[in-house]
């Protein structure tokens, strides 16, 4: 692999689109201290799950604490590969702005760069606001003596800081999805820029795009190697908590089970919104590629156009869920069909 800067300041047209905030700054400065402060406050809430795994009685209760004791142990896992992978990721950020030869950028970009992330800072708010009323009630119904107060304090201050190192690295994953969502947003602006040129439209043209297309698809291929374990995960169990959340905001017609159902919606649509948003940006561009087969008359510029249109056609990029089946906007569609069926008969299977 080309060997590539790991300085976040480089100058760079394209450096915008890297991902920000604590973890992927922490990444391209190599502070090893971030990385052991996130694992060591996602560890002890673990512990924390686990115990009130066993002590717990009541079965709503112990099926919550044993799905966020998986998610919080994979956290850890998550975190560690990061760490250990570090160098690729690294490399990765900087290669297609290295090997694209930008030499301006999507107008577009920086609104939409600008509006996703604010997305995600609205939907990680909301879902720690549905956790923090919800502590702040628990502790309020067990306020009986000062040691019941001062443990169940502790135990909202590790529960916290658990959850927020979590979104910290979940942010990361999100706007590693937007950077990739970036790739083929330049080679749509180019595209734009050839479209609205007034010169004759040849092969090297096609060639270009050809190129541009291709290491963005290289980028998240790589991309999805990376990080196919986080993706699988999240994917399945955002399903799995949304599903839970849902049937007990069917069950229980009370605020608990409401703001947990909001909660847990909040960063399903997070992730997924981000994960398939790679697949429609890939696949959006099949019209505008497709009209140039009209603006030229040679033979060997229509056979490249031909080749672009093959392979944007075959709707196979994005992140995969285990390397079976791209997730797309039509699969999630599909999945939501037969998860909302599911949920609606949860409360009478399980209850």
């Amino acid at each position: 692999m080309i060997e590539m800067a790991s300085s976040e300041t480089e100058p760079n047209l394209f450096a915008l689109c890297k991902p920000t905030g604590i973890l992927a700054k922490a990444l391209y400065s190599g502070r090893k201290v971030v990385f052991l402060c996130l694992v060591i406050s996602i560890a002890i809430n673990f512990l924390t799950w686990i115990l009130q795994f066993w002590l717990a009685t009541n079965i709503t209760v112990k099926i919550y604490s044993a799905i966020y004791s998986i998610y919080r142990i994979s956290y850890v896992t998550f975190i560690l590969l990061l760490y250990l992978n570090r160098k690729k990721y690294i490399d990765l950020f900087n290669h297609f702005e290295r090997n694209a030869e930008i030499s301006s950028l999507c107008p577009s970009l920086v609104r939409y760069l600008e509006k996703n992330r604010l997305s995600m800072k609205i939907q990680m708010v909301l879902s720690y606001s549905c956790f923090f009323v919800l502590r702040t009630m628990y502790l309020a119904e067990n306020f009986n003596s000062l040691e019941e107060i001062f443990l169940n304090t502790v135990h909202f201050i590790i529960k916290s800081q658990g959850l927020l190192s979590c979104f910290i690295f979940l942010r990361f994953f999100a706007e590693t999805c937007l950077y990739i969502q970036c790739c083929f947003m330049q080679v749509e602006h180019q595209i734009d820029i050839f479209r609205s040129s007034t010169d004759r439209f040849s092969v090297n043209n096609v060639r270009q795009i050809r190129h541009l297309y291709c290491l963005a698809v290289e980028i998240t291929e790589k991309f999805d190697y990376l990080l196919l374990p986080v993706t699988c995960f999240n994917f399945a169990f955002s399903l799995i908590e949304g599903h839970f959340a849902f049937a007990n905001a069917i069950k229980y017609h009370n605020l608990t089970a409401l703001l947990t159902c909001i909660g847990e919606f909040s960063i399903l649509l997070l992730i997924v919104l981000q994960m398939i948003s790679i697949n429609h940006r890939a696949t959006r561009i099949y019209e505008k590629v497709y009209s140039f087969s009209f603006r030229t008359d040679s033979l060997n510029a229509s056979k490249e156009v031909q080749l672009l249109l093959v392979r944007i056609a075959h709707a196979d990029v994005g992140l995969t869920f285990l390397g079976i089946f791209v997730i797309t906007p039509t699969c999630v569609t599909s999945l939501a069909t037969i998860s909302l069926t599911i949920a609606l008969a949860a409360p009478t299977i399980l209850y």
